[in-house]
């Protein structure tokens, strides 16, 4: 990264014989564009092949918390996007040239007024399972993404919930 402005919350995954590493990237001082997820791609000598940035389909909200994963042909990263109508889980895939297959990214959850925190993925037996936690309904739930973009369940799935929350 250049070091102009905070970045911070690096996840990184390997795959194709280079590592993807995602972060938070601080639009500091003056916030004209928020917090987004910026990425590299970066060979195994340690050299950064490419830059990149995530779209949103609101580019003046903020996007945080990146995890990555690979499939065995591209990556996904996953993130929190905090809209106006509540916090929900996005996902891009990116191939291993640093090519964005989803510019606006792919709604993982698509809930009104809650907050959807803390993402995870990883990939295993042909799709990808993302996890997130709702503060709101105090549970943690889950959802597959194919490798070609598409959710595989209606709905989440919800894996545990409490009445103080998870």
């Amino acid at each position: 990264s250049k070091g102009e402005q905070t970045e911070f919350a690096p996840a990184v995954a390997y795959g194709a014989g280079v590592f993807l590493v995602a972060w938070e990237h601080f639009d500091d001082p003056n916030y004209s564009r928020g917090v987004a997820i910026d990425f590299a791609v970066v060979s195994t000598n340690g050299s950064v092949v490419l830059r990149g940035t995530l779209g949103s389909p609101d580019g003046s909200r903020d996007s945080v918390s990146p995890k990555v994963a690979f499939d065995g042909t591209n990556f996904l990263i996953v993130s929190e996007l905090h809209l106006l109508t509540g916090w929900n889980i996005h996902a891009s895939r990116v191939t291993p040239s640093g090519q964005v297959l989803d510019p606006q990214g792919i709604a993982v959850t698509n809930s009104s007024a809650t907050a959807l925190i803390n993402p995870s993925v990883v990939y295993a037996r042909g799709s990808y399972v993302v996890g997130w936690q709702d503060i709101d309904l105090g549970l943690v739930a889950v959802r597959r993404l194919g490798v070609d973009g598409q959710l595989l369940e209606g709905d989440p799935v919800v894996v545990s919930e409490g009445r103080l929350g998870q």
